[in-house]
């Protein structure tokens, strides 16, 4: 492999056209947006948070090990802000939280102060791990 470019399997692959060919730049980034509020939440999150795709790649698999309690996640370090995540995508949130418990046969396993605040780490990191496969990074 050439010296200077990123390790990550499939970058080869990428088309002449964009900017930055790593997997997990900003425009390839934005183009997973499907609709979803909170997914472009995350996505834009994720970006704001990283300074490039090599970047955001130790972002998001670090975010998985560890989880939004470690406040790696601007957005979601403060209980006002955590609060008010949770209050914009609650519509959101319940549905991946009962979709979860439904696929695994699980309750969700909520790390935090009170139930809103473990839902909203719980909803950011289901979606970063939903990306993480889609780009193929985990």
């Amino acid at each position: 492999m050439a010296k200077n470019l990123p390790d990550f399997e499939g970058w080869q692959n990428e088309t002449g056209d964009d900017a930055d060919p790593h997997p997990c730049s900003v425009r390839k980034m934005q183009a997973l947006k499907n609709g979803s509020p909170l997914r472009a939440f995350v996505i834009d999150c994720l970006i704001a948070d990283t300074t490039d795709g090599r970047d955001r790649v130790h972002f998001i698999k670090n975010l998985l090990r560890e989880g939004c309690v470690q406040g790696q996640v601007t957005k979601l370090i403060y209980a006002k802000d955590i609060q008010a995540f949770f209050d914009c995508f609650q519509g959101e949130i319940q549905a991946l939280r009962q979709a979860h418990e439904r696929g695994t046969g699980q309750r969700v396993h909520l790390v935090g102060d009170d139930e809103r605040q473990g839902l909203a780490w719980f909803a950011f990191e289901y979606v970063t791990a939903q990306l993480a496969k889609e780009l193929k990074i985990v």
